[in-house]
């Protein structure tokens, strides 16, 4: 009886870890799909020509556990420049030194009238703010970086693209309406990825309506404002927004009432084994 009983709750065991690897993998993919498509609508790029790539181990063995997902994007045809999207709760992709120094770089190019084209702190709706203008350029290529900092939800996401020198992206070839929005000094350019970032978020954690209609708000008005302490803009009359897909509800229920019931089973198999021994 012991023994059948050890080896049901071994096999239970190994199937549990398979259902819950399984689970989270599929949780991801779903992730990975609407993300592919917010990106396409952001960049005015072709969701047929997107690749999507998950990167989310790679980013936890450098950023840690708290990374809740991460991707790279790129295209079929090279003509589209490789962005990566990282989503983490508070500090894990944007480490508290490193928020410090940006800001004290700010401060002191505020203080000696810096130009506006460089690293700056825009402010959002429901506290969160961004970082934008960070990384650098030059003949060989370089990228562009935006950190946006969602408080309410103690979520971080990070926005990488890389322009590629030696003409690596055939953009001539792009679509124009992605190179017009690639242009240098594309006023609509910030105002994109910080509103990308917010939805990106929401894959992983929904916000409250109330935040969702004050992010949209503030984020498709146009460029945000620059200085933090600017009050935010006159809200707009509410725009109706899409219902959401079927892929996101899943992706925070399911998966956690499967593995609910199965942590249940296996306590339940244990206690009949340590009962059996006794």
């Amino acid at each position: 009886m012991e023994r059948n009983l050890l080896i049901t709750w071994t096999r239970f065991s190994v199937v549990f870890i398979a259902a819950l690897s399984l689970t989270v993998v599929k949780a991801d993919e779903v992730a990975l799909s609407a993300a592919k498509q917010l990106v396409a609508e952001a960049f005015r790029y072709p969701v047929s020509q997107l690749q999507a790539t998950l990167t989310t181990e790679d980013a936890r063995s450098r950023h840690g556990a708290a990374v809740s997902i991460a991707a790279q994007f790129t295209s079929t045809n090279n003509t589209f420049y490789p962005t990566s999207i990282g989503v983490g709760r508070r500090g894990s992709l944007l480490a508290p030194r490193f928020e410090a120094q940006i800001t004290e770089a700010i401060a002191k190019a505020d203080q000696t009238k810096g130009t506006k084209q460089g690293v700056r702190k825009i402010a959002l709706a429901n506290q969160g703010y961004a970082f934008v203008g960070l990384g650098a350029f030059g003949p060989g290529g370089g990228e562009s970086l935006t950190y946006v900092v969602l408080p309410s939800q103690q979520i971080e996401v990070a926005i990488k693209v890389v322009v590629p020198g030696e003409d690596l992206v055939d953009i001539d070839a792009a679509p124009a309406e992605y190179r017009a929005l690639m242009a240098d000094g594309n006023p609509d350019m910030v105002g994109r990825i910080t509103h990308l970032a917010e939805q990106v978020a929401a894959l992983t954690e929904a916000p409250t309506g109330s935040q969702q209609s004050g992010s949209s708000t503030a984020s498709q008005s146009g460029s945000p404002d620059i200085k933090q302490s600017q009050p935010p803009a006159a809200k707009q009359a509410p725009e109706a927004k899409p219902a959401p897909t079927p892929s996101e509800e899943p992706t925070s229920s399911t998966p956690w009432s499967i593995i609910v019931v199965l942590i249940m089973a296996a306590t339940g198999l244990l206690w009949l084994l340590l009962n059996g021994r006794k």
